[in-house]
């Protein structure tokens, strides 16, 4: 029998084999592991996304505010949904968070009613039993809701009517109450001014420079006694601003998204930003200052009655001020033969979106897109005139054929806005 000896050499070359092949095979084993794993990876964060879609379109079709957290049952899979749907000022917010094998989806955005311009109502004259008169460069063209009296042309301090047609659209007769607004949307205005939250932080917490905070966040609330003074400051997000006295907004302050809260609120002339006001007492827009869409001016008159000497809550926006969003004056009590203006807009004055008064609206600039009111007043020569536009123009042609507007009762509601 002859043995024959290996050379070491040759061993070496098989055990380098052998620990190569099981090399590759881990690595091939490692691969298609990995592969799986982002393949269910890739799947839970596709079936995320479109759960999530499902459960934002249902929010959009709720009624009431809410806030849930459910586990869902998809593919042998759970994935945990939050969503809630809370008042962000004139505005509700939708949030909605998916999570499924560590992978997080959420969507955050502003809805409100949708409104077509070409069939939605450019303007709705609550019935007064008094016509409405038109006087100088006035001009009314869309959907126009008016009392059963109808409309004249009128003379105002030596100016006649100089248009061409009294109403450049349909008219129709409107009823003795005006649309109602969205009863979560009053809720929250009425109760802006309370101060009840548990989470209020000081004003002094807000940093002089750049102040940032997402809508994924938890709402920072900041809160003075004071009046608050608003210069060279930056907030952009998820902040509420309240003063128990008043708040004002510089020129040089630079707001994006957030909502201020006091008694009056004076936003200085020139100031441009993106921004929501609630007030009980006043609100004054300066010459030349220029909000965003989607910003909104809400006052809500708190007292019970209305009386003689008691100074009238106003909205006021002055020469050349531009706001694109929506105008809101609510006042408590049945208004009984009070002719002082609620809601003024002086002579270059210029509103895209929605304005709502069930006060007194004087108008001298121009509003495109809808107005709902109680009755018009005109100021002149020491005089009031009820019911009456002076150089105002209200029409349906410099907006969107698709607008979202203010929150009402029982109508389809859109995304205003994608959120951070």
């Amino acid at each position: 029998m002859i043995i024959r000896r290996l050379k070491s050499g040759a061993l070496q070359f098989a055990v380098f084999m052998a620990v190569l092949i099981a090399l590759l095979l881990s690595g091939l084993i490692l691969y298609a592991y990995t592969l799986g794993y982002f393949k269910k990876q890739s799947k839970a964060s596709i079936e995320n996304v479109q759960l999530a879609n499902n459960v934002f379109a249902s929010l959009l079709h709720q009624e009431k505010l809410s806030a849930d957290t459910v586990k869902i049952k998809l593919s042998g899979e759970d994935f945990l949904s939050e969503s809630y749907l809370s008042q962000w000022g004139c505005f509700q917010k939708a949030f909605v968070r998916m999570e499924n094998r560590k992978k997080v989806f959420e969507k955050v955005a502003l809805f409100s009613s949708i409104f077509n311009a070409n069939s939605s109502p450019t303007l709705c004259l609550k019935e007064t039993y008094n016509p409405l008169t038109v006087v100088g460069q006035t001009k009314l063209q869309g959907n126009v809701f008016l009392p059963s009296q109808g409309i004249k042309p009128g003379y105002i301090n030596g100016n006649s009517y100089y248009g061409g047609q009294l109403v450049y659209g349909p008219v129709k007769v409107n009823g003795p109450k005006l649309p109602e607004l969205n009863v979560e949307f009053l809720n929250e205005l009425k109760g802006n001014y309370k101060k009840n939250e548990q989470s209020v932080e000081s004003i002094g917490n807000l940093n002089q420079g750049t102040n940032f905070n997402s809508f994924r966040k938890a709402t920072r609330i900041l809160y003075s006694d004071a009046e608050i003074v608003l210069d060279n400051v930056s907030l952009t997000g998820n902040f509420i601003l309240k003063s128990g006295i008043m708040i004002r907004v510089r020129s040089s302050a630079k707001l994006k998204d957030v909502i201020l809260v006091a008694p009056i609120v004076i936003i200085d002339d020139n100031t441009k930003g993106s921004f929501q006001v609630a007030a009980s007492q006043a609100i004054e827009v300066g010459r030349g200052a220029k909000l965003e869409y989607p910003s909104a001016l809400m006052l809500f008159d708190e007292k019970m009655t209305s009386d003689a000497n008691t100074a009238e809550s106003t909205i006021k926006l002055s020469e050349n001020a531009v706001v694109n969003g929506n105008i809101c004056f609510l006042r408590q009590y049945e208004q009984m033969s009070n002719f002082k203006t609620n809601i003024l807009f002086e002579k270059g004055v210029t509103v895209t979106g929605q304005v709502y008064c069930n006060g007194n609206l004087e108008i001298r600039g121009k509003v495109s897109g809808a107005v709902f009111v109680n009755q018009f007043v005109v100021n002149e020569a020491g005089s009031v005139f009820v019911n009456h536009i002076n150089n105002g123009v209200i029409e349906n042609v410099n907006i969107p054929i698709m607008y979202s507007g203010l929150l009402f009762e029982k109508q389809k509601k859109g995304v205003v806005k994608w959120l951070y």
